[in-house]
């Protein structure tokens, strides 16, 4: 729909049925796709010394690329502060080969 505005193909009729707010709400939830992603790929510093205080940061390190995504993903999604605590001891349990799953 963006490409149809932006080189002037979209007709009057259609653009009266399509709301223009739409175009920016999807340009800014991919943009905030593309930040969370980003935020994924690297290992924060409070959870480096925290994995490396419970010596699993070898172990982390080793984990295939998607595996530290999820742990990480599933980390950073907490909203709460004690939630976030808890599933940093839940990633450590696993690492630790203790529980085999989220």
């Amino acid at each position: 729909m963006k490409s149809l505005i932006e080189s002037g193909k979209m007709t009057e009729a259609g653009l009266k049925y399509f709301d223009i707010r739409l175009i920016h709400q999807i340009d800014q939830l991919k943009a905030n796709e593309e930040a969370y992603k980003e935020k994924l790929k690297t290992l924060p510093e409070d959870l480096e010394a925290f994995f490396k205080q419970e010596g699993v940061l070898e172990i982390f390190h080793q984990e295939k690329p998607s595996m530290k995504k999820n742990y990480l993903g599933y980390i950073l999604a907490a909203k709460q502060e004690k939630t976030r605590i808890r599933r940093c001891f839940k990633i450590v349990s696993i690492l630790k080969g203790e529980k085999n799953n989220l």
